[in-house]
């Protein structure tokens, strides 16, 4: 209710910056040490606020031909709480190029794994004619199983009606 303003507003504007990474001490910034001050000193801080900023940065690369295009992403998120009863939001992005840089690595292992697709499909194509050799060999045998029988039946079968 009423009693969050129950002191005079401070006007006075300090900047702090906090790295917030799961390894630093404070890993949500000044809502880490106002939560171990408790509910009172978590809402005078929030109250406090004018404006909270977000700055992320991304650094990448683009892989697909043989040189490494390096990219660099800034993306700031800006939360502004001048007027109370309102929140205004505003993203502000910034790409850059690091550089191209020729990546020999990259390069030899796309070359030793293209050789090892290539040498993968051969040993492949092999195994596959030589299963086919087996399965004709299989039905020249087996054919020739089956005329000898039926020649055999044949036989038999025209004695017998003599």
């Amino acid at each position: 209710g009423l009693d969050v303003f129950q002191t005079r507003p401070n006007r006075a504007t300090t900047t702090v910056e906090y790295p917030l990474t799961p390894q630093s001490e404070n890993p949500l910034g000044p809502f880490t040490q106002a939560e171990r001050g408790g509910v009172r000193q978590l809402q005078e801080l929030v109250h406090s606020l004018k404006r909270v900023s977000l700055l992320f940065r991304l650094k990448g690369y683009d892989l697909q031909s043989e040189l490494r295009q390096c990219y660099e992403w800034e993306t700031v998120a800006d939360y502004h709480f001048e007027l109370r009863g309102q929140m205004t939001y505003q993203i502000h992005t910034r790409s850059m190029s690091c550089g191209v840089e020729e990546d020999k690595s990259y390069k030899e292992t796309t070359t030793a794994l293209l050789i090892t697709l290539v040498a993968a499909c051969v040993i492949s194509q092999i195994l596959h004619l030589r299963s086919l050799w087996k399965s004709i060999q299989l039905y020249r045998r087996l054919r020739g199983r089956a005329k000898a029988y039926a020649q055999s039946h044949r036989a038999v079968a025209g004695g017998a009606g003599s």
